[in-house]
């Protein structure tokens, strides 16, 4: 992936977070219309941090649903390394597989398989699966 540019815009939102929460800063920032054309930067930045963001992945469940391949990825980068590294609970682990299970028909073929690779990580963390 090539280097980001210089972005006014992402370094005046850089410059606001805090560390104490700075997790929610990103997650206002996504949802935020004025950087909607950088939520796929914001999105690389949340999973390279390794900042907590477990209190925000039914976000980035949506942003995978509803966000172009780049997005999709990198919201996966940000729920499996929370899901490997985080505890989960096993009712928001099986909410975050349902939504991602229902989309799957609705998804083009290259984000219908990045979407199962998800479920693949998710399921082990659901009792009874």
């Amino acid at each position: 992936m090539p280097p980001l540019k210089h972005d006014p815009e992402l370094d005046g939102l850089i410059r606001q977070i805090n560390s104490k929460d700075a997790t929610g800063a990103f997650a206002a920032a996504l949802v935020d219309p004025k950087f909607a054309s950088k939520r796929t930067e914001i999105a690389r930045i949340c999973w390279e941090s390794q900042l907590d963001f477990s209190g925000h992945l039914l976000l980035f469940t949506h942003l995978i649903i509803t966000g172009d391949f780049l997005l999709a990825l990198e919201s996966f980068s940000v729920i499996e390394n929370t899901f490997l590294e985080r505890p989960v609970s096993p009712e928001l682990s099986k909410e975050i597989s349902s939504l991602l299970k229902n989309s799957v028909p609705d998804q083009p073929e290259v984000k219908q398989r990045l979407i199962r690779e998800l479920i693949l990580v998710i399921d082990p963390f659901i009792p009874g699966n």
